[in-house]
Order: C-alpha cells, then sequence, then structure tokens
C-alpha cells in the first residue's frame, strides 16, 4: 500500500477527518487513481471499524 493511502487509512481509524480531507487532496494531486483510493484507503478502512 501506497503511503498516502495508508497515512487515509490511519486517518480514518483515528477519525481525523481533516486529515482524511487533506490526504486524499493530495493523493489526487500526485495523480493516484481515485479508484485505488476509495477502495484501499477509505474502504479498507471501514471495513475494519465495523
Amino acid at each position: 500500500m501506497e503511503e498516502i493511502i495508508q497515512d487515509i487509512y490511519d486517518a480514518i481509524l483515528t477519525g481525523e477527518a481533516d486529515a482524511v480531507k487533506e490526504n486524499i487532496q493530495v493523493a489526487l494531486g500526485a495523480g493516484l487513481d481515485p479508484n485505488q483510493i476509495f477502495n484501499e484507503g477509505m474502504i479498507d478502512a471501514v471495513r475494519k471499524i465495523g
């Protein structure tokens, strides 16, 4: 998992909404695929939370 995706994942798990938003913007600016961001960063974190 790319570092920025991991940062998004971690921020979701710790409830840091501002960090989630900022890291998503960084990831998109770096050209990462939005589907990768969503699936690997966001969905995986939400699944872990339950």
